[in-house]
């Protein structure tokens, strides 16, 4: 059974690009680890451990203008960083 505290919600917004097994290429690494019944955390280390290397993912994820701000006028984040956020 999988454990849904150890479910990022990154895993759900990545996926496989490049990969040796070909059915892996356009699935949704969360959606691999429940087909394989394992904790998707666990299956997506267990693949970079097998395939190293040759596999590639991406992540497409958006966050909200407001959450962006408040992360960026923080102390900690310096105006190279702010720069930088804002061109992306």
């Amino acid at each position: 059974m999988i454990n849904q505290h150890r479910n990022p919600k990154a895993l759900k917004e990545m996926w496989i690009v490049k990969s040796p097994v070909a059915s892996h290429v356009g699935k949704i690494l969360n959606k691999l680890a429940i087909e394989a019944n394992v904790e998707p955390v666990v299956h997506f280390m267990n693949l970079l451990a097998e395939h190293d290397t040759r596999i590639r993912w991406k992540c497409e994820t958006s966050i909200i203008e407001s959450v962006r701000m408040e992360l960026l006028s923080n102390k900690h984040c310096c105006l190279v960083s702010m720069i930088l956020v804002h061109i992306i």
